[in-house]
């Protein structure tokens, strides 16, 4: 199932939604948290592989709340620990001024053996101004995600150098 865009960057979403949906594919069961989800947009991506798809997101966000499932925010997920089987944060990692705060409550609520999918731009323009804080290296994705309990099973570059 493909996700089509209409912007000047539809190249870019191309590439980015054929690895998501192979990651998708390998990587996503059960209860997923979909971690900064706007509206959406992975739905009927993820339909095939998981059995609930709960949406988070912050009572601000400035995209639609009508996919909202449970309000809260990447530091603070309104749930038990280990209560996830999977879950996925894509274009949100940079826009958050402690990443590596959010990237703790993601372990905090995956259930032992479960995995998480992040999607981070390494070159991108400026979007959501003010919020647009980092951007990430390989290295540095690797640091993050290590320090905070994380064993990677894949980190793949999408395009570019």
């Amino acid at each position: 199932m493909e996700t089509t865009f209409t912007s000047r960057n539809w190249l870019v979403h191309k590439i980015a939604n054929e690895a998501l949906a192979n990651a998708f594919s390998k990587y996503a069961r059960g209860l997923l948290a979909d971690i900064g989800c706007g509206d959406k947009p992975y739905r009927e991506m993820l339909k095939p592989n998981v059995t609930q798809h709960v949406g988070i997101d912050h009572a601000d966000t400035r995209h639609d709340k009508a996919s909202i499932d449970l309000l809260g925010t990447a530091y603070a997920i309104p749930v038990a620990d280990e209560y996830f089987d999977t879950a996925i944060c894509t274009a949100v990692l940079e826009h958050l001024e402690e990443p590596d705060k959010a990237i703790k409550e993601t372990r905090r609520v995956l259930k032992q053996g479960g995995y998480a999918i992040y999607g981070v731009p390494f070159f991108w323009h400026l979007h959501e101004e003010p919020r647009d804080f980092f951007r990430y290296t390989k290295y540095g994705l690797r640091f993050l995600f290590e320090k905070n309990g994380f064993e990677i099973i894949e980190l793949n570059a999408l395009s570019g150098f």
